[in-house]
């Protein structure tokens, strides 16, 4: 694991605790190796992962929560974590923003 891998598990680590899923442990499972490594995927492959899904719980529960700025998706728009995603996983990323934020401006205005 690069040392720019390494410091994008302690951002997402970072995001776990700041967030601290209800019962959501697959998350943790999937990017910190632990006694589980069934789900273990790595820093890199578990954002990969959950872009080429459709949104996830957590994803909805922290756009829902105002808390979009916790997200895997705005982490990797940061510029120092570009070079690890292609150009269209950070397209996807930014396009899942972009619409949960028109979506939740919508819910409010009705």
């Amino acid at each position: 694991m690069s040392d720019l891998e390494k410091q994008l598990e302690s951002e997402l680590l970072r995001l776990y605790e700041a967030w601290k899923p209800p019962s959501r442990n697959r998350f943790l499972q999937m990017v910190k190796r632990t006694k589980n490594t069934a789900l273990y995927r790595g820093p890199v492959k578990t954002v990969k992962f959950l872009l080429d899904r459709p949104e996830s719980p957590g994803f909805t529960d922290l756009v829902r929560a105002g808390k979009s700025d916790l997200t895997v998706e705005a982490l990797i728009l940061q510029a120092k974590w570009k070079p690890l995603f292609t150009q269209a996983e950070l397209d996807t990323a930014a396009k899942r923003l972009s619409d949960a934020e028109k979506k939740k401006s919508r819910s409010t205005t009705v």
